[in-house]
């Protein structure tokens, strides 16, 4: 049974506006003592919060649904996520300024889109328009912070990018590059085409190439491409006790739009998704921007992405263990690059040695690292099965 008290859900609206929104129209949002928790982590000497949007388990959900009486009127799966590579709720300060007006205008408190919360999230869907951001202190009711923050008319940017990439006039092509990989990513296209095992493999593959690529630049440590090739002034944190997990971890959550969007752009190029004449023109904004020309997959293998220790090395290849070499082969390229690189800055074992020497030293990354097999014997095995 609908209850009527309760305010109708806006499309893609995520489940802590909703309850916010409620609790508003009851007038009785600052007396339920209803909060998004959080703890204070001393390893990474922040708070860490809950996930009031996705996580049915957390804190607020359960005491949403004593104090709102959520689950009477709409199940918590109408707000389920509908992609995997999710922000955590602290860096979901990305939005859409016309979205909030287009709910004032529609006479509703302004709503905050689940469509803003994924790492990949960097354009509206609805107004094909890239998302700005929200600074200052996040709260559940950060929908209305946005739509007032906007409204004053303030401009904030602590980014320093190149002017040709984020400028006006490039602003549409970008996002109909992000669009066509996003659309590949979800299973459109040409990814109807090929079995559901290869789709999760290339998905996965996807999912660390945007890691990759997308690593924290930090004092110790060299960022990755999306970073170093539109990222202008000095890094952004200031982690000295942290390694390379935490760049790789922690750096597609804390990019801003702009970064993300660069990432999602060059994971494209890697899984060679664009045409000949999109490849151009990214190659015409990358000259402008960092200076750097006819940018591959190799490259951005080789040169944009620096392993610093075999440590770092083997962290990176446990990822790729078990994928199949189906999968891998569409991003050899790159994978190609990266072992080069490796091979050539830093000293490894004997192994490392025999499949430097090896042509195609890229199917290593197919194998657990502490239990690969020697180059002889994969390359012997590919020619006796005519792989």
């Amino acid at each position: 049974m609908v209850d009527y008290r309760l305010v109708k859900p806006v499309y893609d609206e995520t489940f802590s506006s909703w309850v916010n929104r409620c609790l508003l129209a009851r007038l009785s949002a600052k007396v339920t003592g209803l909060s998004v928790k959080s703890e204070f982590s001393r390893e990474d000497s922040e708070y860490k919060f809950e996930d009031p949007d996705f996580d049915a388990n957390s804190d607020y959900v359960k005491g949403s649904i004593i104090i709102v009486g959520a689950y009477r009127s709409y199940s918590f799966r109408f707000f389920e996520k509908e992609q995997r590579l999710v922000l955590p709720w602290e860096w979901r300060v990305n939005y859409c300024p016309e979205c909030l007006r287009a709910d004032v205008v529609a006479g509703r408190l302004p709503a905050w889109r689940k469509s803003w919360c994924y790492v990949m999230s960097v354009h509206c869907l609805s107004h094909n328009r890239q998302l700005s951001s929200l600074n200052g202190a996040l709260s559940v009711n950060k929908a209305w912070d946005a739509f007032v923050y906007e409204a004053r008319s303030e401009i904030f940017t602590t980014e320093n990018y190149a002017s040709a990439w984020m400028s006006n006039e490039s602003e549409r092509i970008r996002i109909s590059l992000v669009r066509k990989v996003v659309a590949w990513y979800l299973g459109s296209g040409e990814r109807n085409k090929i079995s559901n095992e290869i789709d999760e493999n290339l998905r996965h593959c996807f999912d660390v190439v945007l890691q990759m690529l997308l690593a924290a630049p930090t004092y110790a440590l060299k960022p990755g491409a999306a970073w170093s090739l539109f990222f202008l002034g000095k890094p952004r944190f200031d982690r000295p006790k942290k390694g390379f997990a935490w760049a790789l971890e922690e750096g597609m959550f804390r990019a801003g739009v702009h970064v993300r969007m660069s990432a999602v752009i060059l994971a494209g190029m890697v899984f060679s998704i664009f045409s000949d004449v999109e490849v151009k023109f990214i190659d015409r904004l990358l000259k402008i921007a960092s200076g750097v020309c006819r940018l591959n997959s190799y490259k951005i293998g080789s040169e944009c992405f620096l392993l610093s220790n075999r440590e770092d090395y083997l962290y990176v290849r446990a990822k790729f263990s078990g994928v199949s070499c189906s999968a891998l082969e569409r991003i050899c390229e790159f994978v190609q690059g990266v072992e080069d690189s490796y091979q050539k800055s830093c000293e490894g074992n004997k192994k490392d040695r025999l499949w430097g020497r090896a042509k195609d030293s890229w199917r290593r990354w197919a194998y657990d690292p502490c239990n690969e097999p020697d180059p002889q014997s994969v390359i012997l095995g590919l020619r006796y099965y005519k792989i």
